[in-house]
């Protein structure tokens, strides 16, 4: 997965208050403080580093270090987590153990919820790379929304989105530990909004 950000890029945003319009769910507009004005809490949100949390196994050791890593911006304060038992002992897609490591990456977006309750988190995998500054573009993608995530196809993605720490998110993320099944981004699609 490479992601530049551009103007073009199409992201899936989820609200979980489904009383709010669907016009919530366009693009929101930038957001502008007067001098004399206090910070809004999203304007603070972009003063701070923003936490990211990641996970990867002793197999993909190297794409963590010398792509993710290597390429990571100054802008977020790094939360990586090396699962070095490593379930799937090949580190190939849907093989023995797989499903294991998934279940474990969503105990990973559970507890950075709860880590982060209040405020705001990134979860991105390993196989990214960065090619520029993102933190202030994730944030207004995220808007007023709880979560955003890459698209992937017709599904979101369970590898790269921007979440709100919130009882909603929480429940979700519960939930997805409690009814697991196949995979991270299978289980996050069949609960995302139902919370």
């Amino acid at each position: 997965k490479y992601w530049i950000p551009t103007e073009r890029d199409e992201y899936n945003r989820v609200d979980f208050h489904p009383t709010l319009p669907d016009t919530m769910l366009h693009r929101p507009k930038p957001l502008a403080v007067a001098r004399d004005m206090p910070p809004s809490p999203h304007h603070r949100e972009r003063l701070k580093n923003l936490k990211l949390y990641t996970t990867f196994t002793p197999s993909h050791r190297s794409m963590y270090t010398d792509h993710f890593l290597a390429t990571l911006p100054d802008e977020f304060e790094l939360h990586a987590f090396e699962d070095e038992d490593q379930p799937c002992p090949t580190g190939t897609f849907y093989e023995s153990g797989w499903a294991e490591t998934c279940f474990r990456k969503v105990e990973l977006f559970l507890k950075a919820c709860q880590e982060c309750m209040g405020d705001t988190f990134f979860y991105c995998d390993v196989d990214v790379q960065f090619f520029g500054p993102i933190r202030d573009r994730l944030l207004l993608e995220l808007g007023e929304h709880d979560l955003a995530c890459q698209r992937d196809r017709d599904r979101h993605c369970s590898g790269l989105f921007v979440c709100r720490a919130n009882d909603s998110t929480l429940r979700m993320f519960e939930a997805m530990k409690s009814n697991f099944a196949d995979d991270d981004q299978t289980t996050l699609n069949r609960f995302i909004g139902r919370t």
